[in-house]
């Protein structure tokens, strides 16, 4: 089974009977580490370690001069937020278009009146 440690609470769907996932304290020995954030910088790393992915870009959190030292293998993932700068890119253009700032505050503004009116159409279909 594959050991994988895990830093940062990263949110990963493997299947289980194949990889084995936990934290440093679970998994002394990983063959893989999986970080975001966590700087690798002094930490000890376990002898047999096969790589060290860095879930974002960039790698600067990691003694990749060590690394290469020891053949591990470092490499990130840049693309993994496209995503979430799509959906944010698109919420953006419909804000602009729609101007929902303005559509919110007015909505906060009459709230109390807008429930006062739904409950009273309640009462009157019953």
């Amino acid at each position: 089974m594959f050991k994988i440690r895990i830093y940062n609470n990263i949110d990963v769907n493997l299947d289980r009977e194949r990889y084995n996932c936990g934290n440093e304290a679970q998994l002394p020995d990983p063959d893989l580490i999986l970080v975001r954030s966590e700087k690798l910088h002094g930490k000890i790393l376990p002898p047999d370690l096969l790589a060290i992915v860095r879930a974002g870009a960039g790698i600067d959190d990691i003694p990749v001069e060590e690394c290469t030292q020891r053949g591990i293998v470092v490499f990130n993932t840049p693309g993994a937020n496209v995503h979430s700068v799509k959906e944010l890119a698109v919420w953006a253009l419909i804000e602009a278009a729609r101007n929902l700032q303005a559509a919110m505050q007015w909505l906060n503004k009459q709230e109390k009146e807008i429930l006062l009116k739904l409950e009273a159409e309640k009462n009157l279909q019953a």
